[in-house]
């Protein structure tokens, strides 16, 4: 299933502590982690692969100046749009779907970060994609700002190659780079 059938599918639904066998809570501490090391406080934010919004209230501690979200579907944009209403994000907001590996995302102002968490590894479909994702990335932000983000690791798969992937709390597979 390509990623963005998969994640208009995807179901969202309350989580707990022992989803992922305690995957999902190291992934989220280690973003946690980061966000807080490298986001400054009043940051221009671009979130990739934004999602629904699971990583919102991590941004809201640093008290954003401003908030992009962009995303490949349009059900997590809408889940996203539902959580920062819900948690009152208290910045400008825009969100997009789109799929930032294919279309050249329109750039008003350079950013002060750039999240994209388990979402860069779609960008690997081929050397070229990975390279202007890159630079679009590289030309996205300010001067000695960074990209911060978070990618799955498949050591028995190069590069570049299509892997079928199961998340802990889904029976359906998607595939990825």
């Amino acid at each position: 299933m390509v990623p963005e059938q998969y994640y208009n599918g995807r179901v969202d639904h309350q989580r707990t502590l022992h989803d992922g066998d305690g995957v999902r809570n190291t992934h989220n501490f280690i973003k946690a982690c980061l966000i807080q090391e490298y986001v400054p406080s009043r940051a221009h934010l671009l979130d990739l692969g934004c999602g629904q919004g699971g990583d919102l209230l991590k941004y809201k501690r640093k008290h954003l100046k401003s908030y992009r979200g962009i995303d490949v579907s349009h059900k997590a944009i809408e889940r996203n749009n539902e959580r920062i209403v819900a948690i009152n994000l208290n910045c400008r907001v825009r969100l997009e779907c789109a799929n930032f590996c294919q279309k050249t995302w329109e750039q008003t102002s350079a950013y002060d970060a750039i999240s994209c968490q388990f979402a860069i590894q779609y960008a690997f479909e081929s050397i070229d994609t990975a390279r202007r994702v890159i630079a679009q990335i590289s030309a996205s932000l300010k001067p000695d700002c960074c990209l911060i983000g978070t990618v799955p690791v498949h050591k028995e798969s190069p590069t570049y190659t299509q892997v079928v992937v199961k998340l802990p709390d889904d029976e359906r597979e998607c595939l990825e780079y």
